[in-house]
């Protein structure tokens, strides 16, 4: 256990906000586009990657104070890859924080009835983002698949709750990512004009 504080319930997404600053910052020297840096998370890291791309406005403010190297650098991710999430900040007993005019697209998956917990953390999050009708948030909730580390009926440990097997529909999940990734121009010209984010007033 470190002894210097370190708190994983907020640290590790203040860790993820910080990678992906310092992405940012040496995208040029890096060769990579500095607006086509996502985050990517399973489970755990899913929890980190939901914080990490509504939480950014806040920590782009407590962390741009003179001396820091990456002050002025965003730590908004251009996408989100959601996959069967912990619970994110949207999940139902929790204070929902306020989601930014520019929060950024986001492809969330997961199973259904035999990963119940974490299609329902899932749901929160497309659900906060469907009440305000953000643009370009997709998920897909798979009738098969479980999650990793689950028992199984022989006593064994599932390996991959969405891995590919033979065509199987929730094995090819990773197909629709790429469907979802290339229709927003993230690996050629977008088929079509992403949507920006309209206001709607909840009554």
């Amino acid at each position: 256990m470190r002894s210097d504080g370190y708190n994983p319930q907020t640290d590790e997404v203040y860790d993820t906000q910080q990678a992906i600053r310092m992405v940012r910052a040496y995208a040029k020297d890096w060769k990579i586009d500095p607006n086509k840096i996502g985050v990517m998370g399973f489970s755990a890291g899913a929890e980190l990657a939901a914080a990490a791309a509504v939480l950014y406005d806040d920590w782009d403010k407590k962390n741009s104070v003179p001396g820091d190297p990456f002050a002025g650098t965003s730590s908004r991710p251009d996408f989100a890859g959601i996959v069967y999430p912990g619970p994110s900040p949207f999940a139902r007993g929790r204070t929902a924080p306020p989601i930014p005019h520019n929060v950024p697209p986001a492809f969330i998956v997961c199973a259904g009835s035999d990963d119940p917990q974490h299609a329902v953390w899932a749901t929160d999050y497309f659900s906060a983002m469907l009440a305000l009708r953000i643009p370009n948030v997709e998920m897909h909730i798979y009738g098969n698949g479980r999650h990793p580390g689950d028992a199984l009926p022989d006593g064994s440990h599932m390996t991959g709750g969405l891995t590919y097997r033979n065509f199987t529909p929730y094995g090819t999940w990773q197909d629709r990512f790429i469907d979802w990734f290339r229709d927003l121009g993230f690996l050629q010209k977008a088929a079509w004009k992403p949507r920006p984010r309209r206001i709607f007033r909840l009554t």
